[in-house]
């Protein structure tokens, strides 16, 4: 049996498993939720454990943790770190999961919670049993995570190819094909961090851009691979440099929080428990504030196109960003780039942040920045969760 035969029959299973489970003709399945809490700093548990002591959350059925930290964002910044850490060890205490399963849990942080953004973590769970809502397709999740990469196969087509594996490894815990995927989170590695790492930024390739944007474009070219978004074989020249390749289903992001890729695939399906939907859009730039709505439409809520009405923002519980630099211009309009603006790239995404967040009257937001492989040209894009339930 090939690889991709043995993946089809675990999703065959997983939705199996799923439409089994009723009670007296009771549809249920197994139900993802996404729980948001701010992060008052960077090592702040004090969310996760209100929502642990109110039973709003069992901590032994957390699966994934995205959140967007405070900090610089440069080789100097421990925030993601502080935070991978200490929701870890709060599971540890909170729950009765081994260290192991606690260390498999994909952790996908960003820092820079820059202008108006407040530093906050989505942590979804899986639960099993719960009843479907409506009729249409629900939020599922997938996780996996690379072996640790090696220098040698970082922002290569070595590391392309790991990638594209986890992916689909995702896809199949998720339940779903991995064409029929709706977004990929993933957390990829940088050169570890040692006492004898030189501080001159860039120096022997560690934490210059260069590392950072290949690391990424490699990440989001093996999802674009697994999607069915990119075509293969990818070159090692491909990464980075080729503009032509890309997927709005990718997000990610570098650090030193873990040696290998952490994978965060969110999708669709039918059976799925829960009442969650997620969609996603492709920005075509940084003011395309109508790809929000297209996201929205995209997870099964009906807006308008040009807003999202006071009444149905309550309906939406996580919104995740990759956002493109403009080039020299946008819409015709000259853009002071980091040659003569240091703080460009922060002030974009801050940009992008605001206007998001005024659209949803939430600033607890997930926004990533550089999108190498990720949109087009100067693009981004955009995904959305929305409650179908009982609000």
């Amino acid at each position: 049996m090939t690889s991709k035969q043995m993946l089809a029959k675990l999703c065959r299973r997983l939705i199996t498993i799923d439409f089994m489970n009723s009670d007296a003709g009771e549809q249920r399945g197994s139900a993802v939720a996404a729980h948001k809490i701010s992060l008052g700093h960077p090592s702040d548990v004090s969310g996760l454990e209100r929502l642990v002591r109110e039973s709003r959350l069992d901590p032994n059925e957390v699966v994934a943790v995205v959140g967007k930290t405070q900090g610089s964002g440069d080789r100097f910044d421990t925030t993601r770190m502080d935070a991978d850490r200490a929701l870890r060890r709060a599971l540890l205490e909170l729950g009765s999961s081994t260290p192991g399963q606690v260390e498999q849990i994909p952790m996908v942080f960003s820092s820079g919670a820059v202008g108006l953004l407040d530093p906050n973590a989505v942590v979804f769970t899986r639960t099993p049993g719960v009843p479907v809502v409506g009729s249409g397709p629900r939020l599922t999740i997938g996780t996996a995570q690379t072996a640790p990469i090696l220098d040698a196969e970082r922002g290569r087509a070595a590391m392309v190819g790991a990638v594209a594996d986890s992916v689909r490894e995702a896809a199949a815990s998720a339940g779903i094909d991995p064409r029929d995927t709706a977004y990929v989170l993933g957390k990829s590695c940088l050169p570890a961090l040692t006492d004898f790492t030189p501080i001159e930024h860039g120096d022997a390739g560690y934490d210059d851009m260069a590392t950072v944007l290949s690391t990424s474009g490699a990440t989001a070219l093996g999802i674009g691979i697994a999607v069915g978004d990119v075509a293969g074989p990818i070159r090692d020249a491909d990464v980075v440099a080729n503009s032509s390749l890309w997927s709005a289903r990718a997000s990610t992001s570098t650090g030193h929080e873990n040696p290998e890729t952490q994978i965060v695939l969110l999708g669709n399906r039918l059976g799925a428990g829960g009442s969650l939907q997620v969609g996603h859009s492709v920005m075509s730039d940084a003011l395309d504030v109508s790809a929000l709505m297209r996201a929205v439409r995209d997870a099964g809520l009906d807006v308008p196109e040009t807003h999202i009405p006071e009444d149905l923002r309550k309906r939406i519980v996580a919104v995740f960003i990759k956002g493109g630099t403009p080039g020299p211009t946008l819409r015709g309009h000259r853009q002071v780039q980091e040659a003569e603006n240091p703080h460009y790239i922060a002030q974009v995404k801050a940009t992008i942040g605001g206007i998001v967040a005024s659209a949803i009257g939430d600033p607890a937001l997930y926004i990533s920045g550089a999108a190498v492989h990720q949109a087009p040209a100067g693009g981004g894009n955009i995904a959305v969760i929305v409650d179908h339930g009982e609000i």
